[in-house]
């Protein structure tokens, strides 16, 4: 079957062939209504001629869009041809980047390749395996692998899903089996060279199959050649029935918890074979520390940085041992031969690294002998710490109370940072210096060689800026050009010898991806040089940068200012702030300090009733849950997942059912429902920018931005009347603002309340008399009410002992909010004159977890709770560590 460009699959439309495989052929096509490319594969007129099998089919698909994972293909549907019933095409996320059996092709891979991507690998199968879902068709020509990393597995499930009810001998004449899944006798699924024995005998299969076909690939990747050949499919099968690998093929240099790990997965006797695919990440771990410590040589100059390190890395490797357990390594893609040590360090409970921000919150000297960080957990900074590579206790930086965006002068005697305006301090401590009395939102600074200090703001419309050591009228660098839809210039980095600054231009209009431009002082101008964010120059001639979440190298020439060659990877999954900047920072030495991302926790809503006595959501399984609020009517759930793409969910309560809202590849957060309940309302980064949209609850049409150009829009109430929607705003200029949004009349946002502490979690009364908020205005947080028709004219403080995100009750008649340890509840009056009682403790908070802005809503009776619960623990906070690895560019 041959399907043509323009053919329709409902609102998908063909655009080109991509490839063609025994369980369809495959197509990229374009989603009409969310305007983004999709990929088709068009299933075998067999299954779709089949009610029974058609059948089976719709419901393993429906199993199989259920998994979202950031190393697994999204599933997003199955879409009919128009006008042919019995076609139908799998909509899948299409995948850029080349598969790795092409990779293969070009030879073995080099062994921090070969980690890099089995650890992603375990990571994408211990994800479905716990869903019950088996892949079945595990092998190279099934992975793809972005041009930044990242690994994504293709076709999860689909052999199953397709495979014919009945016996029908097919496949065993065929000479050769390099790409299409093979079928023989309805059992036996997969390419043949990749079959575990259970399969290549007819036998049922488990998730032990899976494991067997990632030994298969994991020897293939370091070889370079599949560990069972043949001339043709019965040689095959034979072998993999038969004969052992011939282990000889391994390098030499083949770790040894490798070589145990790939005769665990090759065990023909599935009983003798691996149990759980988790398992794997123990021997894949134990490969990288090892190599983490004895790549360094011990040298006279080593020494006095090493012992610190590895005393620091043992501390560090007891406190978060199960981070290590649960997430890759970091990788280097090159063989890292050159002296290179990795060894986390580990800030002190009372002093714990601040990634609670949209800026970046570590800085490390020019010689690399230095950390600097943010400490604590405030939004607005937080007071710096200094961190010596060869001591063991951070040190705060005296006299700075509160800071954002450390960095280091060029002798890295001095820090500088964001605090009201720019500002500088001797490391030792002491009296800071205004550099830039600005009340405006600084994104980055860099301290020039020429002792001059480049800086950015979040303004849109405005580029860097330059001002002297010691201060005075900044000067303007660069201007964003609008033609190009750029967004504003931010994290400038200084090249040495004052040869000119590296950038990010952030997205803006249509354009998606941030890019790392160069200015030239030459010149005064600047050019774009390939897409990432927070690019800084090494001095082995690189330039150490992150793109998706990664961190990556590549050549640079400082003299031409050009780059050359190909990028690699140094490292995996750092931490990113909530506006996409990297929490990493490199010394002009080559060492990196980074924050590594944890693994991500699973939450699962329950309900909670007024006494504590806590029942689960029936069936809801756990994701990586944000939020969790009721529709109006009480019988579905709004959820936002902290998934790859940060997604938007409905559960059905009668049903049963999850229904995806979202699927773009950016981030979809903090949904609200609208009163109807037939729509729902969120913050998204679709269009370069944190916005507001309107999307339909049951996941059809095309989302619609509402409330314009606005600046970290957070939606958090809404008035049924007037329609009025509550958010808040995070100024350039302020902290958390609140305002509304007429949504009849088409007017624009109205301030509500805005003063010098930030105000947020607006929850409006029935009647829309009354609003409360949680603000800091005395000082420490606590829960205010104020009239919405006159704001200013006086207000209420219903919490005295501290408290925050209130929640009106759906009669008005109680105020909810959270204490530092409890569920507090106070009876108001919100029609007439308001009036509230003293707070009564509920129940503990200590089984939940507060995430977000909307962490828990409560039902139409008052009587039951909607909470999150951790399911599993993830390890130690990402806050906890900071990774660091000298020489990161070596290759």
């Amino acid at each position: 079957m041959s399907v043509a460009p323009g053919t329709r699959f409902g609102r998908y439309e063909v655009v080109a062939p991509l490839g063609a495989g025994g369980m369809g052929e495959v197509y990229t096509a374009r989603d009409l209504d969310l305007q983004r490319s999709v990929a088709l594969k068009v299933l075998p007129a067999a299954v779709g001629s089949d009610s029974d099998r058609l059948a089976r089919f719709a419901r393993e698909a429906q199993m199989l869009a259920a998994l979202n994972h950031p190393n697994i293909a999204s599933i997003y549907g199955v879409a009919t041809r128009d006008g042919a019933a019995h076609e139908r095409a799998i909509v899948m996320e299409l995948v850029d980047g080349s598969t790795l059996a092409e990779r293969i092709l070009r030879g073995a891979l080099p062994i921090d390749d070969v980690l890099s991507i089995a650890a992603q690998l375990v990571d994408a199968l211990d994800a479905a395996h716990a869903q019950g879902i088996v892949h079945r068709d595990l092998k190279p020509a099934n992975i793809k692998i972005r041009a930044d990393g990242t690994v994504k597995v293709l076709d999860f499930g689909l052999a199953k899903a397709i495979e014919p009810l009945s016996s029908d001998p097919e496949g065993m004449a065929a000479s050769t089996i390099t790409s299409p899944a093979l079928t023989v006798r309805g059992v036996i699924l997969g390419t043949a060279a990749y079959m575990s024995p259970e399969q290549a005998a007819g036998k049922p299969v488990d998730k032990r199959t899976d494991i067997w076909a990632f030994g298969v690939v994991l020897f293939e990747m370091l070889s370079g050649r599949r560990p069972f050949e043949g001339d043709d499919i019965a040689h095959v099968l034979a072998a993999v029935l038969k004969t052992e690998p011939d282990w000889a093929m391994l390098p030499t240099d083949t770790p040894a918890s490798i070589r145990r790990l790939l005769r665990r997965c090759l065990q023909k006797d599935r009983r003798q074979r691996l149990a759980d695919i988790s398992d794997a990440r123990l021997e894949l771990d134990d490969a990288r520390l090892i190599d983490a410590v004895t790549s360094a040589p011990l040298t006279a100059q080593t020494r006095r940085t090493w012992w610190p390190a590895i005393a620091a890395f043992v501390a560090g490797a007891i406190l978060t041992g199960a981070w290590f357990a649960s997430r890759p390594a970091w990788a280097v893609a090159a063989p890292a031969r050159a002296a290179s040590l990795r060894f986390v360090v580990q800030p002190p409970a009372s002093a714990v690294l601040n990634l609670e921000t949209i800026w970046r919150a570590i800085a490390i000297s020019p010689d690399g002998a230095r950390i600097v960080y943010v400490a604590g957990n405030s939004s607005s900074g937080g007071p710096l710490m200094l961190q010596s590579l060869d001591g063991l206790v951070p040190l705060p930086v005296a006299g700075v109370p509160n800071a954002r965006e450390p960095f280091f002068s060029p002798d890295g005697n001095w820090i500088g940072y964001m605090d009201h305006g720019l500002r500088k301090v001797p490391v030792a401590g002491g009296v800071p210096v205004v550099l830039v009395e600005q009340d405006e939102s600084f994104r980055g600074a860099t301290w020039a060689d020429d002792d001059t200090i480049v800086f950015a703001t979040s303004d849109p419309a405005k580029g860097l800026y330059r001002v002297p050591p010691g201060g005075g009228a900044p000067a303007v660098m660069t201007t964003p050009d609008a033609k190009a839809q750029e967004g504003p210039h931010v994290y400038p980095s200084a090249l040495p010898g004052a040869r000119g600054t590296l950038f990010t231009i952030l997205p803006a209009g249509t354009v998606r991806t941030a890019r790392i431009a160069v200015f030239d002082p030459r010149t005064g101008g600047y050019r774009v040089l390939f897409p990432g964010t927070d690019a800084s120059y090494v001095d082995s001639g690189h330039l150490v940068y992150a793109l998706n979440g990664s961190i990556r190298a590549v050549k640079f020439d400082v003299a031409t200012l050009s780059v050359s060659g190909d990028s690699w990877l140094v490292a995996e999954r750092v931490v990113m702030s909530t506006e996409g900047a990297a929490n990493f920072a490199v010394s002009r030495t080559g060492t990196l300090a980074l924050a590594p991302e944890r693994a991500k926790a699973l939450r699962v809503p329950v309900w909670v009733d007024r006494s504590g006595s806590e029942t689960p959501v029936p069936d809801l399984p756990p994701a990586t849950y944000m939020s969790a609020l009721l529709s109006p009517d009480g019988g579905r759930i709004a959820l936002a997942s902290l998934d790859d793409n940060e997604d938007i969910f409905t559960w059905d309560l009668n049903r049963r059912t999850l229904l995806r809202i979202t699927s773009t590849p950016e981030r979809d957060q903090l949904p609200i429902w609208m009163p109807d309940g037939e729509s729902l309302v969120f913050s998204s980064n679709r269009s370069g920018r944190m916005r507001l949209y309107r999307q339909r609850a049951d996941g059809t049409g095309v989302a619609e931005q509402i409330g314009g150009d606005l600046q970290r829009p957070i939606a958090t109430a809404v008035l049924a009347s007037p329609p009025m929607l509550f958010l808040q705003q995070n100024l350039p200029a302020s902290e958390w603002d609140l305002f509304t949004l007429p949504l009849a009349s088409g007017a624009g946002v109205s301030t509500l309340l805005q003063q010098p502490r930030a105000e947020f979690m607006t929850t409006v009364a029935p009647g829309g008399e009354y609003f409360a908020y949680g603000g800091g205005e005395d000082g420490d947080n606590k829960v205010f009410v104020r009239r919405r028709d006159d704001p200013s004219a006086q207000r209420w403080v219903v919490s005295p002992q501290g408290g925050t995100r209130p929640m009106f009750s759906r009669d008005g008649r109680e105020l909810f909010y959270l204490s530092s340890d409890a569920l507090m509840a106070v009876r108001v009056e919100t029609t007439g004159a308001f009036t509230a009682r003293t707070p009564q403790r509920l129940f503990s908070l200590a089984p939940y977890v507060m995430p977000g802005i909307r962490p828990y809503d409560i039902t139409a009776d008052g009587k039951r709770f909607l909470f999150l619960k951790p399911v599993a623990s993830p390890g130690p906070s990402a806050s906890s560590a900071i990774v660091v690895v000298t020489q990161a560019t070596s290759r």
